[in-house]
């Protein structure tokens, strides 16, 4: 997607960063940041804040790469659906748990479980043929890859996400042929776009949710040393992320990493005990972003 955007192919695409470290190893720092996601509305304004108001490492290796950045997004945060019940409680030792990345897999390994790399579409068949115990990603998969059929429970706690990344972009050199009419249509139209994107994602969840009470799916809340480990692997992945930037060749790495948790505290600032609409979420992300960017 990167090359065909930089090349000229198409004008625009979805850029996962984790899929190309190398070549936007500044963006991919926040990336890398996945623990960090506990609230997909919190997490996606304050990743495009980084990127567009605390970042200049990050948007110019966009624009090396002929990419004008507009925005990027959080997914919800994953969890675990499992095959168990845990009527007892969210007992992982010796689990075997589909993972997406690295930094899932360390958490994984961490709490006693065997992290399994398989793609999505793999993970029904193997939760059904008990290879797999439990796939660790968006619970709207209970639906979209009919989970619901395999799996008992939900473990609810916030087990990694993807965000970062270029939900919303446009060929740089094409930006450089538009008037400054068209260049504001397109700023415009990011927080709105943006803003339908997560709730969307939202409001998918919360109906797959639903369903999954409805079907019998055991919501399993996890033991406070439980949440005390997932605090420290967060600690140590600030650490991590930072150094794995650095030996990816991006200069002062720390500065990213404390730029996005300040904009994680911000935002969870200026969303806390607010139920934002979809257009006032984007009217937030206009005035308190782009207007301050472009």
């Amino acid at each position: 997607m990167l090359s065909a955007v930089t090349d000229g192919m198409i004008d625009g695409g979805f850029l996962v960063t984790v899929y190309f470290p190398t070549s936007v190893p500044a963006n991919t720092t926040i990336s890398d940041l996945s623990f960090w996601n506990q609230d997909s509305l919190v997490a996606t304004a304050a990743s495009v804040d980084t990127i567009l108001n605390g970042c200049p490492q990050c948007l110019e290796e966009y624009e090396n790469n002929n990419v004008r950045f507009l925005a990027s997004y959080a997914t919800p945060p994953y969890q675990a659906m499992c095959k168990d019940e845990f009527a007892s409680g969210f007992e992982p030792e010796g689990k075997r748990m589909r993972v997406a990345g690295e930094e899932i897999g360390k958490w994984v390994s961490g709490i006693g479980g065997v992290p399994v790399n398989i793609p999505n579409s793999e993970s029904y068949e193997a939760m059904e043929r008990s290879q797999l115990d439990c796939v660790i990603g968006a619970t709207s998969w209970l639906k979209s890859l009919s989970l619901i059929e395999v799996a008992n429970s939900v473990v609810e706690l916030p087990m990694g996400a993807f965000l970062g990344g270029s939900l919303l972009n446009i060929r740089e050199s094409v930006w450089q042929e538009m008037s400054d009419q068209e260049k504001q249509a397109l700023v415009d139209a990011a927080s709105i776009g943006l803003a339908r994107t997560i709730y969307a994602y939202q409001d998918e969840e919360n109906e797959v949710k639903e369903l999954a009470k409805e079907e019998g799916v055991n919501f399993v809340e996890v033991s406070g040393e439980m949440k005390r480990q997932r605090e420290e692997f967060m600690q140590s992945q600030l650490e991590r992320a930072a150094e794995t930037a650095t030996d990816r060749g991006v200069e002062n790495a720390e500065q990213i990493v404390e730029s996005f948790t300040r904009n994680l505290e911000k935002w969870e600032e200026l969303l806390a005990g607010k139920s934002l609409s979809e257009a006032e979420y984007a009217e937030l992300l206009k005035t308190e972003i782009y207007d301050k960017a472009f």
